[in-house]
């Protein structure tokens, strides 16, 4: 029963109980683990226990979300998880609130998350969040793009300290979160351990998986009008015939409009956040 849980931040005793909660629902290794925990600290953590063990958990590393000038405050809900013999009671309801509480007695003004699946989207927006970042996919052939393409741009060696600084040029007009240097390390190093490619280069950026004959670039983030360059620069890195893009709605490549899916969800906290309109805002590094 909820009335017999406890919520609370963690503490460094809850860690041998966390790993093997994020193993059994993720089934990462222990290196991925380790590698998350140093973007952390316990007071990132909030978790809800029966008999004072942990039994469902979720992670809040803070990041700030810009656009232009303007910033707010928030954390990211990441890696929510509650053991399966206490799935259905609601925890994970009365933990996300916990957490928006927690969030605001800490002064953060929002929380955002990455719902896993359509359907849960549903399931965030009947606690709080509404859907506030978007992301275009769109296909094209080798050929199409060869077609597109200009003097490709200059890769750059991929670094947590490049990546930051990419990434933001790329994305300055467009709300996003702007990831710290800590975390930009751990996606380098996820995508090196589950086989994706990082590609940084002068104007931009992508990520990407190749498989048989196809690429599928899960964040293609360049500057407004960039797009030519970089995919003068992917396709330098590959010879697949077939590509998949996701990136942000504000990009164009060729002519295409795309197809435009929601991507994550938005809690506005403090009263500024309220009054505070994110339109089409871009997530594209999610961490897992």
């Amino acid at each position: 029963m909820i009335f017999a849980m406890q919520c609370r931040l963690a503490t460094t005793e809850d860690k041998t109980a966390l790993y093997a909660l994020w193993q059994n629902t993720f089934g990462d290794e222990p290196a991925v683990i380790d590698r998350f925990f140093q973007c952390v600290t316990p007071n990132d953590i909030v978790v809800c226990g029966e008999n004072g063990s942990p039994v469902s958990a979720l992670y809040m590393p803070r990041v700030e979300l810009r656009c232009g000038k303007k910033t707010l405050s928030a954390a990211y809900i990441y890696a929510a998880a509650t053991d399966t013999a206490y799935r259905g009671r609601g925890i994970m309801t009365y933990l996300l609130q916990f957490a928006a509480e927690n969030a605001q007695r800490q002064s953060l003004e929002g929380l955002y998350l990455v719902p896993a699946e359509r359907t849960l989207f549903d399931y965030y927006g009947a606690r709080g969040f509404v859907t506030a970042f978007f992301k275009k996919l769109v296909q094209y052939s080798r050929s199409e793009l060869k077609a597109l393409c200009e003097n490709p741009a200059t890769a750059l060696p991929a670094s947590a300290l490049q990546f930051f600084k990419t990434r933001e040029q790329a994305l300055q007009e467009i709300w996003h979160p702007a990831y710290s240097q800590t975390i930009l390390d751990f996606s380098l190093f996820l995508n090196k351990q589950y086989g994706s490619e990082t590609l940084l280069t002068d104007c931009g950026y992508a990520v990407y998986e190749s498989e048989e004959n196809a690429v599928q670039v899960t964040d293609f983030c360049c500057e407004e009008g960039k797009e030519a360059a970089l995919l003068g620069a992917l396709l330098q890195k590959t010879d697949a015939a077939k590509f998949a893009f996701s990136m942000p709605v504000p990009r164009q490549i060729g002519s295409m409009p795309g197809k435009i899916v929601p991507a994550g969800m938005w809690r506005p906290l403090s009263k500024s956040a309220k009054q505070t309109e994110i339109q089409n805002g871009y997530i594209g590094i999610t961490l897992g």
